[in-house]
């Protein structure tokens, strides 16, 4: 009799060792499938954005240049006409402020499709403050007015 039971209580442990087992190996089928989905969704992302490359582009540039014109106009275009380039600490200001006039203007949905397609965040607005830098050093308004001045001291 006391075999009897011993028995039945080991296989009673042993269907719940092996249910157990089944049931998370079952979970790690969901895992694996759920996994496989979230990796084919960045690669048909990076399809898109791959195909669609000079949109986005074009659609990043109309943004800063429009932000550009902006900062230019309330911050940078008084230096500028006075043919004098702005300090550093003032620059830097005005950099953060053109940042965030971009990233205001293109919105969070782009915003998170560009950190993805440079890869993140910080490449992103390394790329913005790029653009800020190139433009403002081909300020064609400061160097008109710097040729004017020296044309005044020539004469």
């Amino acid at each position: 009799m006391f075999e009897l039971i011993v028995t039945i209580i080991i296989l009673i442990v042993i269907s719940f060792i092996l249910n157990y087992k089944r049931i998370k190996d079952m979970g790690r089928k969901e895992d694996i499938s759920k996994i496989k989905v979230r990796n084919s969704i960045p690669s048909l992302l990076n399809l898109e954005i791959i195909k669609n490359f000079e949109s986005y582009m074009a659609v990043l540039e109309y943004h800063m240049k429009k932000a550009y014109d902006i900062i230019f106009k309330d911050q940078i275009m008084i230096y500028s006409v006075e043919a004098i380039k702005v300090d550093d600490k003032h620059f830097e200001e005005v950099s953060k402020q053109f940042i965030k006039l971009v990233l205001k203007l293109i919105g969070p949905m782009l915003q998170n499709e560009f950190e993805y397609m440079y890869g993140n965040r910080e490449t992103f607005l390394f790329n913005i403050t790029e653009f800020f830098n190139t433009k403002y050093e081909d300020d064609e308004v400061r160097k008109a007015s710097q040729k004017q001045l020296m044309e005044d001291n020539d004469e």
